[in-house]
């Protein structure tokens, strides 16, 4: 797991929010045989962003608890560097070092 994986998640979560809408429309059009490959490529390619986020998760799952929640605020929720060391309650040095910390470990999952 690479930190460029782990910033990705944020823009796998709204482009799966966004092929969940277009199938969902699909389907109310009521016009199976017509827009069935379609759906089926958007079913596709959401299967494998859920794989993305599930693998970000377990890896995410993996760390302590303060490793997991300063991740889960970096990346998941998009927060900001200032909010995270406010948030784990740990200045901005040590918040970098945890960071850095469970980077290591995330690397070789």
């Amino acid at each position: 797991m690479t930190k460029e994986q782990l910033r990705q998640y944020r823009s796998i979560k709204i482009e799966t929010s966004q092929l969940e809408r277009r199938i969902a429309e699909l389907e109310g059009l009521g016009q199976d045989d017509i827009t069935k490959p379609l759906r089926e490529t958007y079913r596709e390619k959401l299967g494998t962003l859920i794989e993305s986020q599930l693998k970000i998760e377990k890896a995410i799952e993996e760390l302590n608890p303060t490793e997991r929640e300063l991740m889960r605020l970096r990346y998941i929720d998009g927060v900001d560097w200032t909010e995270v060391c406010a948030t784990i309650h740990y200045e901005w040095t040590q918040t970098h070092r945890i960071h850095a910390r469970a980077l290591n470990k995330i690397k070789s999952i």
